[in-house]
């Protein structure tokens, strides 16, 4: 029955995540496993063409809308997965829940590598002398 009001639902979701609680919101979503639910729903629906115009008499907003179910679905899904990822607290638990294994992976190992470049940066800061930090020409900078 929900799937005949996914449009709906997504909206009513969207709005909760634009109030006052959207921290608390984005949290009790993310642990009641919105995610892998997202995920389904993304590989569920065709990006790859633009929907069919239904018949003036079955559009949304009336005759003259363009609007159809498929785009508005779409909108709010959209809408919804910006509302979710839109943490104004750097909640990276709940980021990381964002991403699949192997986008974890790729973020942790260039964590590693933005570490290591940091420390190599400092100490070749560190280490440097007056003269090497002379610019081309014999000018000091």
């Amino acid at each position: 029955a929900l799937l005949t009001h996914q449009v709906e639902v997504l909206f009513v979701l969207c709005t909760m995540l634009a109030g006052k609680r959207k921290a608390e919101v984005q949290e009790r979503l993310m642990e009641l496993g919105i995610v892998p639910a997202l995920l389904r729903m993304f590989d569920g629906m065709d990006w790859s063409c633009p929907p069919a115009v239904p018949p003036p008499s079955e559009r949304i907003h009336g005759p003259g809308c363009e609007c159809n179910p498929e785009s508005a679905l779409r909108i709010q899904y959209l809408r919804l997965v910006h509302n979710l990822c839109d943490m104004e607290n750097d909640y990276a638990r709940l980021k990381h829940q964002l991403l699949s294994t192997e986008e974890l992976a790729s973020v942790k190992e260039f964590e590693v590598f933005d570490s290591l470049k940091q420390d190599s940066h400092y100490r070749e800061r560190s280490f440097a002398s007056p003269h090497s930090l002379a610019r081309p020409g014999g000018a000091a900078g």
